[in-house]
């Protein structure tokens, strides 16, 4: 023992036999103690973590409160919430926090690191354990208000493990057991710490200050954007960074995604590319490597494209067959239905959110035998809200001194109705099928022919938002409502997920369109 050598011996070189051996009782009875309180505290992490881990698996397994996790978010639905395979990083969070927890006791471990580290994590991540634990039974509950005292508790713990890390030197095997973990499950709480304020703020009928719900979920989102970018930049650290992405591509992917919100709120899903965008670039400029940021974002591309493209509603035989028909021609990305005689008028019709173009070719053809000329184009992603003034291009085209018209399915309405509301001189009439008119556009004064056909069984479209916007439509606008039918007969898709069955068939349903679009251009 250190200066043990130094008191053996006395200045007259005897040794002190009696006072050698307090000392040494002393030294081992106090290591004795550390010995004991260190292990005290890895067991009690231990425990806690077993139980954050039996806790979440029996929520789901018997379920807690006769709910599921899942359920209880979906009994208060908000624009911010991601797509549930989002979620599946718990399994990678539980996963890391178990090897942090065999880390502590030495396993995996190359490098000497001092033991104070985990100490001084202990009680925190004890803390956060039993909130997470406390957390699961308010939320199954419906308790929603304390749920989130639980959830910032959660948050608040997290911040100062962070904190905690900053002030000790970590190798490499160091930050993928200690950082790593901690980092992710900071990133993934920041997220849901943000979705449960929005829960709550659903759970209390809050008024929003009169602002529109798409309006305030905007704002939610740069809100997020700013916390995460700053904690990239300030801790440094590129996995938090990755984790707040990946919730706002979930955000992206329920947005746009058919089974889902359909790509309806376009102003949440630019706020979220934009989002994405500048996380990346923090990411890249932190890293200080502009090359990653490029790699980064052209996958974040491909993954997206590939996902919608996956997600896309398919047509049907029946609608792929029509196109094929010898007076149908596609050109520049448009499918043109051409009728056998002279056209007696020109109608555009843009596809509904995340559904083929083709899905709609049996309706072109049954106008274009009524002898309409029918133009389908083409949208980026399936969503004609990218690409709102496509009509331009065709009229300018195919201009033979005949009436225009204009419409669509679902947010394939909405989009026309952008279009003719600053470009009305171009179009005689417009119709929405399963549709309404977007809010930023007031078509009641305008004198053109307005056709609004919708379907009983229509599971799909928002009931109170289609009464809200009929003051936007003319006093003169048609309303139809087709007995039997639901949203996904307006095309030839399959069954839209969320839509009742009809009790007539796609070809009946498609008969009464044909023949109210037919009965407004004569």
């Amino acid at each position: 023992m250190i200066g043990l050598d130094s008191l053996e011996k006395n200045k007259k070189g005897l040794v002190d036999k009696a006072g050698v051996n307090k000392i040494k009782k002393g030294f081992k009875g106090g290591f004795t103690l550390f010995t004991r309180k260190k292990t005290a505290y890895k067991i009690f992490v231990v425990i806690a973590y077993l139980g954050v881990i039996t806790t979440n698996a029996l929520a789901n397994i018997i379920p807690i409160g006769g709910v599921t996790t899942g359920e209880v978010s979906d009994s208060y639905p908000n624009f911010f919430a991601p797509a549930g395979f989002t979620f599946g990083i718990w399994a990678v969070i539980y996963l890391l926090l178990g090897a942090y927890v065999l880390y502590q006791f030495g396993l995996f471990r190359r490098q000497l690191i001092n033991e104070r580290i985990f100490q001084e994590i202990a009680p925190y991540f004890i803390i956060s354990s039993l909130a997470n634990i406390l957390w699961i039974f308010a939320w199954h509950n419906f308790k929603i208000a304390v749920s989130l005292f639980l959830m910032i508790a959660i948050l608040l713990s997290l911040i100062k493990i962070q904190y905690i890390l900053k002030r000790f030197k970590l190798y490499s095997r160091d930050k993928l057991f200690i950082r790593a973990p901690f980092s992710i499950y900071f990133g993934w709480i920041t997220v849901a710490t943000i979705a449960n304020i929005t829960t709550y703020l659903v759970s209390i009928n809050w008024s929003g200050f009169g602002l529109s719900d798409v309006t305030w979920t905007v704002i939610i989102l740069i809100v997020g954007l700013m916390i995460g970018s700053l904690t990239i930049f300030l801790n440094k650290d590129l996995v938090y960074g990755g984790v707040i992405i990946w919730a706002y591509f979930g955000i992206l992917f329920k947005h746009t995604s058919p089974y889902d919100f359909g790509g309806k709120y376009v102003p949440i899903i630019l706020t979220v590319i934009l989002s994405i965008i500048i996380l990346s670039m923090v990411m890249a400029y932190i890293g200080k490597k502009l090359r990653a940021f490029f790699v980064i974002l052209i996958l974040l591309v491909v993954v997206s494209t590939v996902f919608i493209s996956f997600r896309t509603y398919k047509a049907m035989d029946e609608a792929v067959k029509a196109k094929e028909s010898p007076n149908v021609t596609v050109q520049d990305r448009t499918i043109v239905f051409n009728p056998e005689d002279e056209a007696i008028a020109n109608l555009v019709f843009y596809q509904g959110g995340l559904v083929q173009p083709q899905a709609y070719a049996v309706l072109g053809q049954m106008l274009s035998e009524q002898g309409v000329r029918v133009f389908i184009p083409r949208m980026p992603l399936n969503l004609s809200i990218l690409n709102a003034s496509s009509f331009d291009k065709i009229h300018g085209e195919y201009e033979d001194g005949n009436d225009w018209y204009i419409g669509g399915h679902s947010l394939g309405g909405a989009t026309a109705s952008i279009y003719a509301k600053n470009n009305s001189e171009n179009i005689e009439g417009i119709f929405f099928l399963g549709a309404y008119p977007s809010d930023r556009s007031d078509l009641s004064g305008f004198e053109i022919d307005v056709l609004s056909i919708n379907a009983s069984l229509d599971s799909i479209i928002d009931r109170d938002k289609y009464e809200q916007t009929k003051s936007l439509l003319p006093q003169h606008t048609v309303y139809v409502e087709i007995e039997g039918g639901n949203h996904s007969n307006f095309g030839y898709y399959g069954l839209q997920k969320g839509d009742e069955k009809s009790t007539i068939t796609r070809k009946e349903q498609h008969k009464v369109v044909s023949e109210k679009i037919s009965e407004m251009i004569e």
